[in-house]
C-alpha cells in the first residue's frame, strides 16, 4: 500500500463527514491508500466513524477511552498504519480539490519527504511550498500536514504541545531526498473562529511576552478561554525542545531550528523564571 492518511480526532464529530468526504470523493484507487483515525472523543464521534467503516474497507478506526494529545494519537495511528508514505490531516481540514489524492499517489516516487502546498482560508490564497535545498525545507511551515513522508522516517512524535514543531525538525533531519507538490494538497481552515486552545495560547504568548507568574495572573487568558495548564505546557515544552537542539545532526536543519526559536519564541522564554 502506497499511502496512509492519519487523522487524530477529539470531539469533532461535526467535522468528520467533511474531512473523510474530501478523501473519498477523490476517485483514487482505494487499494493504494488507507485512512487511519485515532479517536479519543467522549461525544458521538465513534458512531459516525462506524458508519464510515461500514462503507469503506480501507478505513481503520481505533478508540482510546483516555483522552490523547494530538501527538500521542498520531503515534498510535502511525503504528497501526501500513502505507509506504504518511500524510497527516487534522479532522477540521480537508483535501483540496477533486483529484488531489490521485496526483499525490502518482507523484510519490521514492523521495523521503514531499513539501505539500495548501490553501489558507484566512488569507484566501494558495500557499506554494517549493523548497530548493535542505535549509529551505527546514524553514518551511512546521505543520505535519505540510509534508508527505516515508513512514520509516517517523520518530514517535512527542505527545506534548506544540505537537508539530519538534517532529518537523526531526523528520527533516532524517531526510536525504525531497520533492514538492506545487498543487494545493490541504484546504487549511486557519480562520480565527476555528483556532483551538493551543493555537490561541501560542498566538497570545507571541504577542504578549511575559513571565509565567504574570501569565497565571492574567485576566486575558480567561477572556480568551485559555487554561493555565495550556500556557504552562507550551512554555515547558518549548524549553524542552531548546534543550534537545543538539539531537539535530544536519547543520542546515539545526541552524533553521535555532533561528526560528530565537525569532519566534525567545522573547517570552527569557522571562519564564523572572518573578
Amino acid at each position: 500500500m502506497k499511502l496512509s492518511v492519519i487523522i487524530p480526532n477529539y470531539n469533532m464529530r461535526a467535522k468528520i463527514d467533511q474531512c473523510l468526504g474530501s478523501i473519498y470523493a477523490q476517485g483514487a484507487d482505494e487499494s493504494q491508500f488507507e485512512v487511519v483515525v485515532c479517536d479519543s472523543s467522549d461525544d458521538d464521534s465513534m458512531e459516525q466513524l462506524k458508519k464510515w467503516c461500514a462503507r469503506k474497507g480501507n478505513l481503520k478506526v481505533m478508540h482510546s477511552h483516555r483522552r490523547l494529545a494530538c501527538g500521542s494519537a498520531r503515534n498510535l495511528a502511525v503504528s497501526k498504519s501500513s502505507g509506504d508514505y504518511v500524510l497527516c490531516l487534522d479532522v477540521d481540514d480537508r483535501l483540496a480539490g477533486k483529484d488531489v489524492l490521485v496526483k499525490l499517489l502518482d507523484g510519490l516516487d521514492g523521495k523521503d519527504i514531499y513539501a505539500c502546498s495548501y490553501i489558507s482560508r484566512r488569507e484566501k490564497k494558495e500557499v506554494v511550498l517549493k523548497p530548493q535545498d535542505m535549509s529551505q525545507l527546514a524553514r518551511m511551515p512546521v505543520a505535519i500536514w505540510t509534508k508527505a513522508f516515508k513512514r520509516d522516517l517517523w520518530v514517535n512524535e512527542p505527545p506534548y504541545m506544540p505537537e508539530d514543531v519538534w517532529p518537523h525538525y526531526l523528520l527533516v533531519d532524517k531526510c536525504r531526498s525531497f520533492g514538492s507538490f506545487e498543487f494545493a494538497v490541504v484546504d487549511y481552515d486557519n480562520t480565527p473562529e476555528n483556532k483551538g486552545a493551543i493555537s490561541r495560547t501560542f498566538d497570545w504568548l507571541v504577542m504578549h511576552p511575559c513571565n509565567l507568574m504574570q501569565l497565571a495572573d492574567s485576566g486575558e487568558l480567561q477572556k480568551l478561554g485559555l487554561r493555565e495548564e495550556y500556557v504552562a505546557g507550551v512554555i515547558h515544552n518549548l524549553a524542552d525542545m531548546w534543550a534537545r537542539k543538539d539531537d539535530l545532526r544536519q547543520p542546515e536543519v539545526k541552524s533553521a531550528f535555532i533561528n526560528r526559536f530565537r525569532k519566534e519564541y525567545s522573547n517570552f522564554m527569557s522571562g519564564i523564571y523572572v518573578h
